[in-house]
């Protein structure tokens, strides 16, 4: 349901990773968390450095060079967003090692299928709410809006604004009372 956290925890994960006949392997040094809706895009994603990494074996298979891998990693949890559509969204962990600012030798593992049905309008009420916003030549900026402090700082501003017109309303009235 909407607002069901997810943990973004990796306690000694394994994966392998394959290059083409030179063993020219890279190390993973980040993690990518990706939330995919039940249509496969990318509603939201949070980046991270990798806790622990550490190669566990490396050989050959066929011409492929192979290198198996554990880390660990714990960066909180991510939210399933208000308002999101039924069906079996997923978690993937896409590791990654960053040359001169780019991210190089991509590798996308799929963690979890959560199901999630619409029960209340009051789970959206709890859930965040999740933008990416496209910046031209540059990488796309996810956005996290969490709804419910949202809704409180609306409801500030609208008591705020409510005050400062009775203020004025009751100082006019004075001075029109004074004027008589």
């Amino acid at each position: 349901m909407p607002g069901s956290k997810i943990p973004l925890v990796l306690d000694n994960y394994r994966f392998r990773t394959s290059t083409l006949l030179f063993p020219a392997d890279w190390k993973p040094t980040h993690v990518r968390w990706l939330l995919k809706d039940p249509y496969g895009k990318t509603v939201y994603w949070k980046d991270s450095q990798l806790d622990m990494v550490r190669q566990v074996g490396s050989g050959y298979d066929g011409i492929y060079h192979y290198t198996d891998w554990e880390v660990s990693e714990n960066s909180g949890f991510m939210q399933i967003p208000a308002f999101a559509q039924e069906g079996e969204w997923k978690l993937q962990a896409q590791f990654y090692d960053v040359f001169i600012g780019f991210k190089v030798h991509k590798d996308t593992e799929t963690l979890y299928s959560i199901p999630v049905q619409r029960e209340s309008f009051m789970d959206d009420l709890n859930a965040p709410i999740y933008l990416i916003i496209p910046i031209p030549l540059l990488e796309d900026v996810p956005v996290s809006i969490d709804f419910p402090l949202f809704v409180a700082s609306v409801l500030v501003l609208i008591l705020l604004i409510l005050w400062v017109l009775i203020v004025k309303m009751l100082l006019v009235r004075r001075f029109e009372h004074a004027r008589r």
